[in-house]
């Protein structure tokens, strides 16, 4: 059971990833969020996603020389009618607020000291570099709460002695997303194949099926 000082701590994470947003938010006020080349390529695949037309840059040509996430959520708001660089500056602000309060959550686990908790935490906030990336139209302060997040679970399963495969996997898989660059581009491949394994739950079990061609001739894979 949570005792007051938990409480408290928790209330403090909140306050400074509050702060944080707001922060962010009004250094972006008077002339938007800062746009560099790689912005311009992110809000152009995020414009191109929007209208069905798929991953493509201004000049469009495929879109394959920046992770693909960030342009992704960009377009979901652009769906909805708002202006590309005003969700991207509300999108950062969020994601600033809500890494502090993520490296807060990992500081009560690192340290036994309360005091420090709040110097760590307070210390994200006042990260001139994170900042920085923060009112700029970029990736990576996604990809940082990303890795911050996968870290926490891992913290927390080995808080609790008990593997749980599903949740790492698939954080492991966003972070991928978040990253990863290039691949498609000059690294694309084809895997030959007559099969692969899928797992089926009955009860507590995990049972292996193997998923094949009704023919069972082989086939090929796309691959990174």
């Amino acid at each position: 059971m949570p005792t007051k000082r938990d409480s408290l701590e928790w209330l403090l994470y909140s306050s400074l990833a509050a702060l944080g947003f707001i922060l962010v938010f009004i250094a972006t006020d008077t002339f938007g969020p800062g746009v560099s080349p790689d912005s311009i390529g992110y809000i152009a695949a995020a414009r191109s996603l929007a209208e069905g037309r798929g991953y493509l840059n201004y000049d469009g040509s495929p879109f394959t020389l920046w992770p693909p996430l960030f342009p992704t959520i960009l377009a979901v708001g652009a769906s909805f009618g708002i202006d590309l660089l005003q969700f991207a500056r509300f999108f950062n602000a969020l994601i600033f607020g809500l890494t502090i309060f993520i490296i807060g959550q990992l500081s009560s686990r690192l340290f036994d000291s309360h005091l420090l908790r709040a110097v760590a935490t307070g210390s994200a906030l006042l990260s001139f570099p994170l900042l920085k990336m923060s009112v700029m139209v970029w990736t990576e302060p996604l990809f940082i709460l990303l890795v911050l997040v996968f870290l926490a679970q891992l913290a927390r399963i080995q808080a609790s002695q008990s593997l749980s495969f599903g949740p790492v996997a698939a954080l492991a898989g966003v972070v991928a997303c978040a990253c990863f660059k290039q691949l498609v581009e000059t690294r694309r491949c084809i895997i030959p194949a007559d099969g692969f394994y899928e797992w089926r739950k009955e009860g507590k079990r995990k049972v292996p099926m193997w998923a094949h061609l009704k023919s069972k001739q082989p086939f090929t894979l796309a691959g990174l």
